[in-house]
């Protein structure tokens, strides 16, 4: 009985030595795939191609580093040309912009109910004229562009008429017959009408 029970201790011990030794050995064997894996070089990194129509420059600051950098030639705003004003667009929008204030001065005077009724009656007379002159000036601008013109200004005053016409040259029949239209548009005699001419 003695010598069974020394027999099943025994049996015990070795198996246990033996969990113990195959458990040294795969801590063993697990430190030695570390180390072999950090003294195995890392892979280099491999660099990103760059299109070639990219430009790219390499600045102070981004030399050491590797990265690419975007010249800035390749990402500044391409200038967009606008299309400038001409003479005739301008006096245009310049004359309706003082004929709008001159109407809006003249309407409130008329529209006033202190306004004294001579001057009321002025005012009224006032406004008739500007929109009669307005539209004499349209009138004429209108039979010049049919002739053939590209452009024309055609400005009424009290003292007579100003005309400016777009064309690179004008022959004295040219300018005679522009001014015969404007006199007769306008009621002025070719005297008090003068025939200006531009390119732009």
């Amino acid at each position: 009985m003695k010598g069974d029970r020394w027999f099943l201790q025994l049996s015990y011990a070795m198996v246990g030595l033996a969990v113990l030794a195959l458990a040294i050995s795969s801590a063993a064997d697990s430190r030695r795939g570390r180390r072999a894996s950090a003294s195995v070089p890392a892979p280099a990194p491999t660099s990103i191609p760059q299109p070639a129509s990219v430009p790219t420059e390499r600045t102070e600051e981004g030399a050491g580093s590797g990265l690419p950098i975007v010249s800035e030639s390749a990402s500044a705003p391409v200038p967009v040309a606008l299309p400038r004003s001409s003479f005739f667009e301008e006096f245009r929008l310049e004359r309706e912009r003082e004929r709008a204030i001159e109407i809006e001065i003249i309407q409130e005077v008329a529209e006033d109910p202190d306004t004294d009724s001579e001057v009321r009656r002025q005012a009224q007379a006032a406004l008739l004229a500007a929109v009669s002159r307005a539209r004499r000036e349209f009138d004429a601008e209108s039979m010049i562009l049919a002739r053939g013109y590209a452009d024309a200004i055609v400005s009424l005053t009290d003292e007579g008429a100003s005309v400016v016409v777009k064309s690179g040259r004008l022959e004295e029949a040219d300018a005679r017959a522009i001014g015969d239209i404007v006199g007769r548009a306008a009621g002025i005699g070719l005297s008090r009408i003068t025939i200006a001419q531009r390119e732009d």
